[in-house]
């Protein structure tokens, strides 16, 4: 950001949404992954959740009860990879005091979407679990990693091209990679725009995409809520017994 401000570049307002988008994306992504191990651990692994089921308690006030706590243990390790991040464009930009104000509330709302989905995957893919489960595990696995290899080959070449020839369209095609993290169905894309529009102190354009992350990841949490008590005892029965 400094040698964006330093050398004045023309782009900069693109690149920064640019790098916003790609780290949002990579962040989102790690929350779901983190989130959906910490609440299997807390939901069919802990002796603490084989007690509360033989309580008097619902089963959705005991997922709201784990759903929080592993939300909240993933979402700290977002917080610290992101805010000093964000922290440092704002200071550097001089942003609206906007900006600063809202960053909280952003960040927030962003963990929330990723938690609740990871937790409605994490009790299907229990709940619909296959018998060979290591089989599938490491065909998965295997197709998962052959796709990234792929890409970070792709990116890997596109990435010297654009350093040895340092002309535009070079840094066009490599961004071009990235251009799935721009969507605009995809919670980055909303965080990006919501940040820029505060940054620049226009109210309407970003509480927009901050209604937009607040109710979806509201309403997914809701859907996780209602699906936990229709499938949750029986998943935990078949990890159990299996």
């Amino acid at each position: 950001f400094g040698e964006l401000e330093r050398h004045r570049a023309t782009f900069a307002g693109t690149l920064v949404a640019g790098l916003f988008e790609v780290l949002f994306s990579a962040l989102g992504g790690m929350l779901l992954l983190s989130t959906g191990i910490i609440l299997y651990a807390s939901l069919f692994t802990s002796p603490e959740a084989r007690f509360l089921l033989a309580t008097p308690a619902g089963v959705p006030r005991i997922f709201a009860s784990k759903f929080q706590s592993a939300a909240a243990f993933s979402s700290f390790g977002f917080v610290v990879l992101g805010f000093p991040i964000l922290l440092a464009y704002g200071l550097v930009a001089r942003v609206s005091p906007l900006y600063l104000v809202l960053l909280p509330v952003f960040l927030l709302g962003f963990a929330l979407l990723p938690a609740a989905l990871s937790s409605i995957a994490c009790l299907l893919l229990m709940r619909l679990r296959p018998r060979h489960r290591r089989t599938t595990l490491v065909l998965l696995g295997a197709v998962l990693l052959i796709v990234i290899g792929f890409w970070l080959h792709r990116v890997g070449t596109s990435t010297r091209q654009a350093i040895a020839s340092a002309n535009p369209e070079a840094v066009r095609a490599l961004a071009s990679h990235f251009s799935m993290a721009s969507h605009p169905l995809l919670p980055g894309r909303w965080m990006t725009d919501g940040l820029l529009a505060a940054a620049r102190g226009d109210l309407a354009a970003s509480l927009r995409p901050l209604a937009g992350l607040w109710g979806a990841g509201l309403a997914a949490y809701a859907l996780a809520v209602f699906l936990s008590d229709r499938v949750y005892r029986a998943a935990y029965d078949r990890a159990s017994g299996g």
